[in-house]
């Protein structure tokens, strides 16, 4: 994919290129600014340094594109660094940063090993322990494990990286997250603004505190903040999808519809997209799209199994194929996933969906108090309808809705 193609997908004018070789103790990168419109190169340059320079050499970079492009970086505003001077443990960081933003089961594994190599290189390396806290808080969206284990060692993560930088705003952005999760919206929301002062680029802060005011049910204001997000993290294909799920929520189910296609253009096997996009068709009455995207990755690892099935199954009753829902519903209760994962309103909406209401409230009481990830983005979007007329799923919302 050129240049160009990439800047039109991810909505900038400019695209950096790099390289990086490293020969024994040597290191070179090659950087190039690229014009979008006509892929013309604006400026490159090439580094030449010993490999215990890496870190200044990376600042030296930031500075001269930042030159390049009459970026002004604002009062009090500093380029963001590393605070290590040991490179391999910077290296294992780097590498758990990039698995951790693709979002699957295997990949946030991978990166919790690769962060906790990080610290055990250096062990006052606040932004390993930050991004370590990052990668518990998600896994339970992507993994069947329960959210109170996952969420715990987020927390204590968190708080060894503050310990170290009391302005890490990876480890501010994880808590403000997990307050959340508890319902504990008030506290959530003044950690995320002690996040987002602390560091306004950092786009999780602004992705994640939209989920919050998703969870508020403040959708248009969590629609802003989550294409500020998007803006400071163009590239980022769980930010995209979250316009998408945000839109989905307010019911534009054509621009969810674009959203969602955008990302798939971009990743085609990110399972978090083709769910995503699933939802959408489904209420736009083309259930009978949706059911065989969902179908061939029930069982591929990658996103919670019981979110899937859930999903899966509301599929199929929505296109009236209620046996085939039912079928998916008593597998997937038989399933080890079944007693390991805490995501059950979707499996919730699709017992309700097959006429089982009863069974559905029982499950979305469940599904509340294990602190369901996914549930809370989705409070007022139409597979709760027919439960929300029950005062005793209202009350239930309600709760994870407190201002």
């Amino acid at each position: 994919m050129s240049a160009g193609e990439i800047a039109r997908q991810l909505h900038v004018g400019n695209v950096l290129q790099g390289s990086v070789q490293r020969s024994s103790d040597q290191v070179r990168i090659s950087i190039s600014l690229i014009s979008a419109p006509d892929e013309s190169v604006l400026w490159s340059e090439r580094y030449d340094r010993p490999i215990k320079d890496v870190f200044a050499v990376q600042g030296e970079i930031a500075r001269a594109v930042a030159g390049e492009l009459k970026v002004k970086l604002a009062a009090g505003q500093r380029l963001r660094r590393a605070d290590t001077q040991i490179p391999e443990a910077h290296a294992a960081y780097l590498q758990g940063l990039y698995l951790w933003n693709r979002r699957n089961a295997p990949g946030l594994r991978k990166a919790i090993t690769l962060f906790e190599e990080a610290v055990q290189r250096d062990p006052t390396y606040a932004q390993a322990y930050g991004g370590m806290a990052m990668a518990y808080t998600v896994l339970p969206a992507y993994d069947d494990v329960g959210n109170a284990d996952m969420l715990n060692r987020a927390r204590d993560a968190a708080g060894r990286a503050l310990a170290l930088d009391s302005a890490n705003v990876q480890a501010l952005t994880s808590l403000a997250y997990v307050e959340a999760l508890h319902y504990r919206n008030r506290s959530s929301e003044s950690v995320f603004r002690r996040a987002i002062a602390a560091d306004s680029s950092f786009g999780t802060a602004h992705f994640w505190y939209g989920l919050l005011l998703l969870q508020q049910e403040r959708n248009e204001e969590a629609l802003a903040a989550i294409l500020r997000a998007r803006a400071l993290e163009p590239a980022s294909l769980v930010i995209n999808t979250a316009v998408t799920q945000v839109l989905y929520d307010m019911r534009r189910y054509d621009a969810a519809e674009k959203s969602g296609r955008s990302v798939l253009q971009l990743d085609s096997t990110l399972q978090l997209g083709i769910v995503d996009l699933a939802k959408v068709f489904i209420e736009q009455g083309k259930a009978e799209v949706a059911v065989p995207m969902l179908l061939p990755i029930l069982d591929v690892p990658g996103f919670s199994h019981l979110e899937k099935v859930g999903v899966a199954a509301y599929a199929l009753a929505r296109a009236g194929r209620m046996d085939e829902a039912r079928t998916l519903l008593r597998k997937a209760a038989e399933s080890p996933a079944a007693g390991q994962s805490t995501q059950r309103g979707m499996v919730a909406a699709a017992l309700d969906a097959i006429g089982e209401r009863e069974k559905a409230i029982e499950v979305l009481h469940e599904s509340v108090n294990d602190h369901d990830l996914w549930l809370a983005h989705y409070l007022t979007a139409a597979p709760y309808d027919g439960l929300r007329k029950d005062p005793r799923v209202r009350q239930l919302f309600a709760r994870i809705s407190a201002r």
